[in-house]
């Protein structure tokens, strides 16, 4: 969406964690229509010991995200950020549809941990 994306360090649940935002996706949608919250979490294969990616999972996560962002959008749904905290990864989108599934079934295909 936007090209201003903030990112947060901090805790959550006494874990390190990452905080990712679209921090203008508000400006570029219809929060009226999108009114919708989902969340897609996988776990990371090899998380070091603050429970983030690294080395060439970090690189292979960047990669699959980018696929799966732009797969997700023609399916009506809207990236507005992602949270990674005790190797767990979310990606948070908005969308118009009530319901996950199509995402879901998509998002299977791409990472497996």
């Amino acid at each position: 969406m936007s090209e201003y994306w903030d990112t947060y360090f901090g805790f959550i649940d006494e874990k390190h964690a990452a905080i990712v935002l679209d921090m203008e996706v508000s400006q570029e949608i219809d929060t009226e229509l999108y009114k919708h919250a989902f969340a897609f979490r996988f776990a990371l294969k090899a998380p070091n010991e603050d429970g983030f990616h690294v080395g060439s999972e970090a690189e292979e996560l960047n990669e699959i995200e980018h696929d799966f962002k732009e797969s997700a959008e023609l399916k009506k749904y809207i990236n507005v950020g992602r949270i990674t905290t005790a190797g767990i990864r979310d990606i948070i989108f908005y969308s118009t549809l009530g319901e996950d599934e199509v995402l879901v079934l998509e998002a299977n295909g791409y990472y497996q941990s």
